[in-house]
């Protein structure tokens, strides 16, 4: 009878140790299937989510510019420039310009031609620096519009090099009579030697 006991005892220990084995293989595996922490055999913790997030920037809003154009030629002869208004959601009613040749050396403005507009007014050339003007009396500039030519300037190249067309903005209004705040482009201005007569 004592035998049987001892047996008995010693087969219900080994049940135990076990089942408490099976237990913790099964905790271990299911922490590593759906991605929890295990703090004790037979309990578990959600591992924190993790939340991934992606920011567009908002594209940004293209603003009114006075540009002028970049052009190249040869010394002894002329050139043409254009200004141009870009992007006049509510159009051009007037303005007032400044434009000077940064090296008064290589070119000067011979000739300015507003014709588009009703009122004009330029100061006196040829020069370095002039001043320009313009009312827009026959609606001609009535906005919306992405890019207009308002002005015509005509160079005297009279030497070689390199040099900036400076523009400032003086005065710009739109079809209400209001300012209207805008970035001014300067042009780049090449003139190289005349080629020698065969």
């Amino acid at each position: 009878m004592k035998t049987n006991l001892a047996a008995v005892a010693l087969l219900a220990l080994l049940v135990l140790a076990c089942g408490k084995d099976d237990d913790n293989s099964v905790t271990s595996a299911t922490s590593r299937a759906v991605g929890t922490t295990a703090v004790a055999p037979g309990f578990a913790v959600p591992a924190p989510d993790v939340v991934l997030s992606s920011t567009v920037p908002a594209p940004q809003a293209v603003g009114t510019r006075l540009e002028v154009e970049s052009v190249s030629g040869t010394a002894g002869r002329n050139a043409t420039v254009t200004i141009s208004m870009h992007e006049a959601t509510e159009g051009l009613s007037g303005f007032k310009l400044e434009v000077s040749i940064a090296d008064p050396g290589i070119a000067r403005i011979v000739g300015v031609d507003l014709s588009d507009f009703g009122l004009s007014d330029t100061s006196p050339l040829p020069a370095a620096v002039i001043s320009l003007s313009a009312v827009d009396l026959s609606g001609i500039f009535e906005g919306p519009f992405e890019r207009e030519t308002i002005a015509t300037l005509d160079l005297e190249l009279l030497a070689p090099g390199e040099t900036e067309i400076v523009l400032r903005v003086l005065m710009l209004d739109d079809d209400n009579g209001d300012a209207v705040s805008a970035e001014a482009v300067h042009g780049r201005l090449s003139v190289t030697n005349a080629s020698a007569s065969p």
